[in-house]
């Protein structure tokens, strides 16, 4: 069973409240999540509730276009300096969610990803 977007929405309320200041991994990998939860995770990450993050699994899940550009704008917004990796393989980001990852590499605002897959997409 999966925790889903409800789950998932839960949880990072929490950490965007300040529940898990030193956070350093967020593995959500095949959970069944949507765009619902990408737009959590990315709100989270906007607020500055993840500066230690070093890596973000969301991979084998329904994230959708929407999903996708929110994470990506998110990473582009200098809010997790530390990431280091970055799963978002086969899920549905579709043309436009790699134009939005492709935007936030070329941003600089990740200097330390050394793994990124966006694989079956």
């Amino acid at each position: 069973s999966s925790i889903g977007d409800a789950g998932v929405t839960t949880v990072m309320d929490a950490v965007r409240g300040g529940g898990a200041p030193m956070l350093e991994w967020l593995t959500l990998a095949s959970n069944g999540i949507t765009d619902a939860s990408a737009l959590a995770i990315a709100d989270a990450m906007r607020a500055g509730a993840t500066p230690h993050l070093e890596s973000l699994s969301l991979e084998v899940n329904d994230i959708g276009t929407d999903g996708a550009v929110a994470i990506a704008d998110a990473v582009r917004s200098g809010s997790t300096p530390r990431l280091a990796k970055l799963f978002i393989g086969c899920n549905k980001v579709g043309e436009p969610g790699a134009l939005a990852f492709a935007a936030a590499l070329r941003s600089g605002s990740v200097p330390r990803l050394q793994a990124f897959d966006i694989e079956l997409n």
